[in-house]
């Protein structure tokens, strides 16, 4: 509702995520973070 979700990172995925959202941080690309939000952590939604 009103464009808004929740993102949902499950225990088995949050070492990768950590690493992702950090060289996010670091470098400012953001490609490889996506790509792994889209496949893991976004349901109920169709792309």
């Amino acid at each position: 509702m009103n464009g808004a979700g929740i993102l949902t990172i499950t225990d088995s995925n949050m070492e990768q995520f950590n690493t992702l959202l950090l060289d996010y941080y670091n470098t400012g690309e953001n490609e490889n973070l996506k790509e792994f939000l889209y496949k893991n952590a976004i349901y109920g939604i169709v792309i």
